[in-house]
């Protein structure tokens, strides 16, 4: 059985991500973009950008996993 996984991170890191999915040998991993950063935000802020990416992140989850597309929260 497989299990669905999302990465989350935040734009600065993307690279990094993507860098790791190939090493780790799951390239269609798919990928929650936060903007950066996210420390030292107020908390209004973070319960937006939650819900945000709660939503992308359930549709991420449920998608099919024959492809696997970067989703971005802006």
């Amino acid at each position: 059985n497989e299990i669905p996984v999302v990465c989350i991170c935040t734009d600065a890191f993307l690279s990094l991500a993507e860098g790791q999915k190939k090493a780790l040998g799951v390239p269609d991993l798919p990928i929650t973009i936060l903007p950066h950063p996210v420390i030292g935000k107020d908390v209004a802020y973070l319960q937006e950008l939650a819900s945000q990416a709660g939503e992308t992140i359930a549709k991420a989850l449920l998608a099919d996993t024959s492809t696997s597309p970067i989703r971005s929260i802006e």
